[in-house]
């Protein structure tokens, strides 16, 4: 494909250069170039279903844990395909034990009971005593998130890897991530200081799952991405609505910012049980802040 692409690029280089010669000794006007083709058409809806992959909404913690554990077994069978040695085949199998172990370990019900996850990168993405539940899937290779209501699948939320777009503002990522699943809606809320500032991009697909991209880059040194059945979304909701409940991470705007940040918002915990075995590394940048 690469190679595809020069031959392409230098014969159009070729035939540019060439073109005013040709039209000196003719005595004819070059033709006009062919307009360049469209953009080929995204389907957000089948790229969204790409990205929850064999995982459907409305699935139970039960049934997710399954697939997981599926998933993980199968990426630990391919590192032990590779291995040669008898060391490093124990040290594997050590490995997957460890990561099956630990989808029962980082499934939580959100029942009020502290829980580390009310600092971290997913603290404002559930409540508490709304019968809201989470599966953390925090392999070698992934960070996934499976929200549940009702011990029904109503959301994903992954972290992409820092690595992957270390350097990149937000609005760079923006015009990455459009080329998958076309052009975005911009999506505005009041931030801590008061001011409207972008809170996610959204794409909808013609049934009922939305998608989110959200900058979490400044704090935890991720962009994310979060898949949602949103009639299901729009229920909880209302119910955290009406029982009174917000969600870990609410910051009261009525509270000096500064000072909500200082108590509220600590560094995120780094135990065993919630690191992945090899951390990424944060090399992001703060992007600019966009106001509407």
């Amino acid at each position: 494909m690469q190679k595809l692409a020069t031959f392409l690029f230098t014969l159009f280089a070729t035939f540019t250069l060439s073109a005013p010669a040709l039209a000196q000794k003719g005595g004819k006007t070059p033709p006009k170039p062919a307009a360049k083709p469209a953009a080929p058409k995204v389907d957000t809806e089948a790229s969204i279903k790409a990205l929850l992959g064999d995982y459907t909404m409305g699935m139970t913690k039960a049934e997710v844990a399954v697939k997981l554990k599926a998933e993980i077994q199968k990426y630990y069978d391919g590192l032990m395909a590779k291995e040669r040695t008898a060391t490093g085949k124990d040290d594997i199998r050590k490995r997957l034990n460890n990561a099956l172990s630990k989808v029962g370990q980082n499934t939580t019900n959100f029942d009020g009971k502290a829980t580390t996850w009310n600092t971290s990168i997913i603290d404002d993405q559930f409540a508490h005593r709304n019968n809201e539940s989470m599966i953390a899937s925090l392999g070698e290779d992934q960070q996934k998130f499976f929200f549940f209501y009702n011990d029904k699948l109503y959301k994903v939320f992954i972290a992409l890897p820092a690595e992957q777009y270390a350097g990149y503002t937000f609005i760079k990522f923006q015009g990455v991530i459009e080329q998958l699943y076309g052009k975005a809606q911009e999506e505005f809320e009041e931030g801590i200081t008061g001011e409207s500032e972008l809170h996610h991009l959204l794409w909808k697909s013609s049934g009922s799952l939305h998608l989110w991209a959200m900058d979490k880059m400044g704090v935890y040194g991720n962009f994310v991405l979060i898949v949602i059945d949103n009639p299901t979304h729009e229920e909880v909701l209302n119910s955290r609505k009406e029982r009174g409940v917000k969600t870990a991470g609410f910051v009261d705007l009525g509270i000096n910012p500064i000072v909500k940040t200082v108590t509220d918002k600590p560094e995120p915990p780094k135990t065993p049980d919630m690191a992945p075995e090899k951390a990424p590394e944060n090399k992001g940048m703060t992007p600019p802040k966009r106001t509407k």
